[in-house]
């Protein structure tokens, strides 16, 4: 009995261990987005403006964003709050609808591609009030709200 007790056990242990494999497939992704550094809104002050004086006011502000690396990204911005038909228009504070300046507004890019979250792209927005806009305007605080978009 001893002989097949240890027989079996040469038997068991001669016999080779069996693994089993499978493949573990790890997956991610980056999502093409864009998103402003400073999501907190920006101001653009244009000089004060004096009648009988005709000269164009022009501010100008910088904005940085950034977009995943390899995303092709459009800037654009609306009418504003007193603009229509692609004319902007600063509004004076608590006039009516025709207490409006008109003024240009530009990007100085529209479209480009992302780096990655780490290098900044930058778009410099020029708002330009030419100096016969407001020489019969009412004197008083003028404004307007745009909303600028960086879209993938």
């Amino acid at each position: 009995m001893k002989r097949i007790i240890f027989a079996s056990v040469l038997v068991l242990a001669s016999v080779p261990a069996m693994a089993a494999n499978v493949n573990v497939h790890i997956l991610g992704k980056v999502l093409p987005v864009c998103t402003f550094v400073s999501p907190a809104d920006v101001t653009m002050t244009i000089p004060d403006m004096t009648p009988g004086v005709v000269a164009d006011k022009q501010a100008t502000v910088g904005v940085s964003f950034w977009c995943s690396k390899g995303t092709s990204y459009t800037v654009s911005m609306n009418d504003g709050l007193n603009g229509a038909d692609g004319k902007k228009n600063i509004k004076l504070a608590g006039g009516d609808a025709t207490d409006l300046i008109a003024y240009d507004l530009q990007a100085d890019k529209n479209n480009g591609v992302g780096e990655g979250g780490l290098v900044e792209n930058k778009v410099t927005l020029t708002a330009v009030v030419a100096g016969d806009a407001y020489q019969n305007a009412k004197a008083g605080d003028y404004a307007d709200t745009i909303v600028l978009t960086v879209a993938p």
